[in-house]
């Protein structure tokens, strides 16, 4: 059986480098097993997340492109210190507030406003990493050593339905020049 093409969704996302990615990866299937993993590839914390829609969407995504230019913040470390398996998936969260990870998508989210760009409807930012989608009995475990320093976000268009991604641009986190004593 095939998949079929649901949605274009485009979303700002913080991605972990690639060993970071293959860390979590691995974590992931000595804990959880393989079945419904995800790819470490397509590993991601989303941070901003636009409508989705059914044909490409050419104009919203070039003021995305401009709205992810137009953000300054600084890297910080995103700590993932809970795993958190729901009716349909298992993810990674921070236990305690991630204060770093908030001001970047209030920044995305202002940036996105400026040009116009709606959030999606009734989305709210609760960062977490999803490692799988498959049934399973709700629990939250405590875990360890997972996580990696956020030193850019990207822009994604997923082809909801076909596990696909295109990144469509990727930014370096820096402090904003005017608040630099020495920039």
């Amino acid at each position: 059986m095939s998949a079929t093409l649901l949605a274009h969704r485009y979303f700002f996302a913080a991605l972990p480098d690639r060993a970071s990615a293959a860390r979590i990866r691995a974590w992931a299937e000595r804990r959880l097993g393989s079945e419904g993993l995800l790819d470490a590839q397509r590993l991601h914390a989303t941070l901003a997340i636009a409508p989705d829609f059914s044909t490409p969407q050419h104009t919203l995504s070039r003021a995305l492109v401009v709205a992810g230019q137009r953000v300054a913040a600084p890297a910080f470390d995103l700590v993932l210190d809970r795993l958190s398996i729901g009716t349909r998936s298992a993810a990674l969260r921070p236990g305690h507030s991630q204060k770093a990870a908030l001001a970047l998508h209030d920044e995305i989210a202002g940036a996105m406003a400026a040009q116009g760009v709606e959030m999606r409807e009734g989305w709210r930012f609760s960062p977490h990493v999803t490692l799988a989608y498959r049934d399973g009995l709700p629990a939250t475990q405590p875990v360890s050593d997972l996580g990696w320093t956020v030193g850019g976000f990207a822009l994604i268009h997923s082809l909801v339905g076909l596990a696909q991604y295109e990144v469509l641009g990727r930014w370096i986190l820096r402090p904003d020049p005017q608040f630099s004593l020495f920039g």
